[in-house]
């Protein structure tokens, strides 16, 4: 099952509901709900076509139901917004994502969690697992809709829903011990009168109380109603809890209560709820987590924040260690004592004060006494299997079994922490934290739209830092909010403490940053420094041929890349096929300082300038060879993910190495074609020429030629004359047959678009004589490729096809696939003009082979378009029909409806029913000629064969006025019924409604 980008959540526990990347998607019309309802009960799983029709209707299906149920299913697809979600498969569907995207099955998976942690013995666990699946059920699953299929499902969801009401409400009592919810108890055993289980927590929650007579009285009114309505008595299990209760069996004693120690903090914690979320997953399973990052992220403060939200997991108290200003290491023991309550600090007293119940053991700031804290927590965890620790360190313990999770920046993502953003970020969290410190700055402050600004940009700026944030806010005592804004734009070092109780690590974000450098190896302190001179995110191919020299050896960049990245001083994004590295912009601004104060040869980022840019230059060499290949697509989201970078790496280049800078601007050409980025790219190029007067003629020609294809795929015929003829007379002093060819090339292609056809044959022509000199294959063929078209405009079809056909020769000779696929569909137009209709259908079946291989689905949609229409030609209707019905099923199923072809495609349905179902046939034809419209002038690039022929055989049949009344008709057509029908190979038309079902 392919990977949805798409973030889905659907409800079923209550009304139908789905979510598409945070988004409702409100879904009309009762099959389409039904089908949904059905899908989602079975994720990932194919349910054929006759199978999902019986499931809807069962014994009573509509005459049409699988075209019905087609229809139904595309405007489904359409409503969810999702390319994916609902893919087809075989001859059935599937909804493409994930068990716990259907909170039903999220249900099931928290009330397994619960029962385990119950039966385990740890009811705070079992509580927090069973209430998160109450918090799922909104009541009767899947309410609304008529699906019988789906009873079985919800009748074991209701089951499992009353069951589970009995295992929270046993949690709940054991975790409450003596002081029980005895209201809510006694209303399930009046909802479940029969349940002994429920019967017996009524009598322990009395017991606790202190009430043995109510408990005893308890088992008398179970009993009494077991008797009367049931003609039983009660089980063993309650009898002999019934025995215990009345000897006071001391064994029926409830737990004491947790220990919670933690510490009291003089400000608020704010915001952080999905980090909370995080941590506390994390401890639910690892017995080993460490909160690494720079000093001032917030590490102490999220993990007392976690510790209190898992406190009721841990039945045997959580305990906070706090490690900071201890400098003798064989004193750690002795904290960790002291908390525990241990009898003597030694490891074995330790673990003999937290045996018997599950405990969490906090141990903050570790990273001073890193060797020593490690070999305590491997002690410790060698004895007491029941201990969890939740470390605070800014780089991990490097224990076996650890996990250890960096702690993000507040409520800025990765993108916003880059570029300054204004909105948004005002709404973050990073702000939130800002607005409430800076009120305790100043409590008079009053915040204006304009402050709002500052505060985003101030939060953008120091991307999210919890420290800098608040230094920052500390000044709104003294400073505007806009001064302090503009102050660092400087960098964050101006901002220094104003609190006398703030830790001398945190007086500065430098101070910070160095507290966390010194943990760190010489090279890998250097190579932070070095990549401060990187404006985005990288890989480590960028990394390595940039920050490379000593002492950062070749081929250690991912070694020291995996310290840094574990020091949380450098980021990493692994969603990709390439990790890429990046820092938060006040490590950016502070790093270069911070290194340079440790370490004895001062790092000159300078230096590194050269190298930075021909890194970038020739990552953009990397295009031109991919074009057309499947390489293509992943060069060029490398190059979108390192703009800001190339950005940089031209202007230092314009600045200081004007050769340069023409070969990367002519090796950036076809990236900035292909995202349509001309006015930067030309004003490149234009700069690049302007201040290179002296490079050598074969880089100007080149830069030249670069500027004026950038011209001519701008619409700029003039400038792209002046600049392409500038660029053939400089390559044709250098007797440079490649470059004059390419330019050749583009200034036919210019004749060819202002109509000057045979000026357009005469260049092209010349461009092949040098491209077959010097044995250019790609340029032969394409040179051949273009004469072909424009023989053909000329009406010389003997030659067109001939020259289509050398370049047909010379693309498979070089590889080039899509290209020839193309070469391919317009022999198979040509051979159709010409009458050689078996020819043409050979053309049209070879391009959609090749289509078939790794193109579009559009394309190869497209192409299959083509082979029908060949059939139909050939009189081979069936053939045609079958070969349509693949064609309009991708349409739907790849939600191609507003692909230009798909006017032809329903011409093509026309040409087919035109004689024996004239009327639907110019129905179609309406429908056709109203989608045409709507596509605009691309959709006259593709029409069936023969159409003038199909609208006079109308005419004859149906009349003017009964060819205009149908069409009118088909205008009023959905498309999407249409394309059902054509895709089932119906012969009847049926209107569907877009809410019938």
């Amino acid at each position: 099952m392919p990977p949805l980008s798409a973030s889905v959540e659907i409800r079923v526990l209550g009304p139908l509901e789905i979510d598409v990347d945070g988004q409702p998607r409100p879904i009309s019309g009762r099959v389409r709900r039904a089908i949904l309802g059905v899908l989602a009960l079975h994720p990932g799983e194919v349910l054929e076509i006759s199978r999902l029709v019986d499931m809807i209707w069962q014994d009573h299906p509509p005459a049409t139901a699988v075209n019905t149920l087609r229809v139904h299913l595309s405007q489904l697809r359409r409503s969810l917004g999702a390319d994916g979600l609902v893919e087809s498969v075989g001859a059935g569907y599937r909804l493409n994502v994930a068990r716990d995207a259907v909170d039903a099955f999220r249900f099931e998976s928290l009330i397994r969690t619960g029962r385990a942690a119950l039966s385990g013995g740890n009811p705070e666990a079992a509580r927090d697992a069973l209430a998160s699946a109450m918090d799922l059920w909104r009541g009767e699953p899947l309410v609304g809709i008529a699906c019988p299929a789906a009873e079985e499902e919800v009748e074991w969801l209701r089951v499992l829903h009353g069951e589970a009401l009995v295992d929270l409400a046993e949690a709940e009592l054991r975790v409450a011990g003596a002081n029980p919810d005895l209201p809510t108890l006694q209303r399930l055993a009046v909802e479940r009168p029969f349940d002994e289980r429920v019967w017996s927590l009524v009598m322990l929650a009395h017991y606790w109380a202190g009430n043995q007579a109510d408990a005893l009285e308890a088992y008398q009114q179970a009993a009494h109603s077991l008797r009367e309505e049931l003609g039983l008595d009660p089980g063993p299990r309650m009898r002999e809890l019934h025995s215990q209760i009345l000897s006071q069996d001391p064994a029926l004693a409830p737990r004491s209560p947790a220990r919670l120690d933690l510490p009291n903090f003089s400000t608020p914690f704010l915001g952080r709820t999905a980090e909370i979320e995080m941590v506390s997953s994390l401890l639910a399973e690892h017995h080993l987590v460490t909160l690494t990052g720079l000093g001032g992220v917030g590490k102490t403060r999220l993990a007392a924040a976690a510790a209190a939200e898992c406190a009721r997991r841990f039945s045997g108290g959580t305990v906070f260690v706090p490690l900071a200003g201890i400098a003798d290491e064989l004193l750690v023991i002795d904290a960790i004592a002291t908390r525990v309550q241990a009898t003597e600090a030694t490891v074995e007293a330790v673990c003999q004060a937290m045996e018997d119940r599950p405990r969490l053991l906090v141990l903050d700031n570790c990273e001073d006494l890193l060797d020593a804290v490690a070999g305590v927590v491997a002690d410790i965890r060698s004895r007491c299997a029941d201990v969890t620790v939740l470390a605070t360190s800014r780089v991990p313990l490097g224990l076996t079994g650890e996990c250890a999770w960096a702690v993000p920046p507040l409520g800025v993502s990765a993108a916003e922490a880059r570029e300054v953003d204004d909105e948004g970020v005002a709404a973050s969290e990073a702000a939130a934290l800002f607005r409430d410190r800076a009120q305790q700055a100043n409590p008079a402050l009053r915040l204006t739209s304009t402050d709002h600004r500052a505060i985003a940009e101030v939060v953008a700026r120091l991307g999210g830092f919890p420290l800098g944030i608040e230094l920052a806010a500390a000044q709104c005592g003294v400073l505007t909010l806009s001064e302090i804004a503009a102050r660092l734009r400087s960098g964050p070092e101006s901002m220094p403490s104003q609190v006398r109780d703030r830790p001398g690590r945190h007086e500065s974000m430098e101070t910070a940053l160095e507290g966390t450098l010194q943990l760190l190896s010489e090279p890998a302190r250097i190579l932070l420094a070095r990549l401060t001179i990187f404006r985005g995110p990288v890989d480590v191919n960028a990394v390595e041929a940039v920050c490379a020299g000593t002492p950062v050896e070749q081929g250690t960049g991912v070694a020291l890349l995996s310290e840094l990245v574990r020091a949380a001083t450098v980021n990493v994004d692994l969603t990709g096929t390439r990790a890429r590295y990046w820092l938060l912009p006040p490590v950016r601004q502070s790093a270069l300082a911070a290194v340079n104060r440790l370490v004895e040869q001062p790092v000159e980022i300078t230096e590194l300038l050269p190298r930075h840019a021909r890194h970038f230059a020739s990552l953009a060499e990397e295009i031109r060879p991919a074009a057309g290949r499947a390489a293509e697509a992943e060069v060029i989201e490398r190059l979108d993910a390192a703009a800001a970078d190339i950005r940089a790496a031209l202007e230092y280049a314009a600045e200081s190495d004007p050769q340069l800078g023409l070969e990367f601007a002519a090796a950036m050409s076809p990236y900035w074609m292909q995202r349509r980025a001309h006015a930067e790219g030309r004003r490149w190029a234009a700069t690049m020429l302007a201040r290179a007067d002296e490079a050598p003629a074969a880089v100007r020609a080149q830069a030249l030629h670069t500027a004026g294809s950038l011209a001519f795929d701008d619409g700029d015929r003039a400038e792209a004359t002046t600049l392409l003829s500038s660029a053939l007379d400089l390559w044709t002093e250098l007797d440079d047959a490649d470059g004059s060819g390419r330019a050749l090339n583009n200034l036919a292609g210019i004749a060819s678009d202002s109509g000057d056809h045979q000026t357009a044959i005469a260049r092209w022509q010349q461009a092949h004589e040098l491209f077959v000199g010097i044995g250019h294959e790609v340029g032969v063929a394409s040179t051949e490729l273009n004469l072909g078209i424009a023989s053909e405009k000329l009406g010389d079809l003997q030659r067109a096809v001939s020259l289509l056909e050398r370049a047909l020769d010379g693309f498979r000779a070089t590889g080039h696939r899509p290209t020839e696929a193309l070469v391919l569909e317009r022999l198979s137009f040509l051979a159709l003009r010409r009458g050689q209709h078996q020819h043409a259908m050979g053309y049209a079946r070879a391009a959609r082979l090749v289509r078939e291989e790794s193109d579009s689905p559009e394309r190869r949609a497209r192409s299959r378009w083509q082979v029908a229409d060949c059939h139909r030609v050939l009189g081979q209707d069936e053939d045609a029909r079958v070969e349509l019905a693949g064609a309009a099923r991708s349409v739907l199923e790849d939600d191609l409806a507003d692909a230009w072809w798909v006017p032809a495609l329903l011409e093509t349905a026309a040409a087919l029913d035109a004689a024996s179902e004239p009327s639907r046939a110019a129905q179609l034809l309406g429908l056709a000629g109203a989608h045409r419209r709507r596509a605009g002038d691309a959709a006259d690039q593709a029409t069936a064969w023969q159409l003038a022929a199909v609208r006079a055989e109308l005419t004859e049949a149906l009349g003017e006025h009964g060819v205009l009344t149908e069409g009118l008709v088909g205008e009023a057509l959905l498309l999407e019924s249409v394309l059902a029908e054509l895709a089932s190979h119906s012969r009847a038309l049926q209107q569907e409604h877009p809410d019938r079902g």
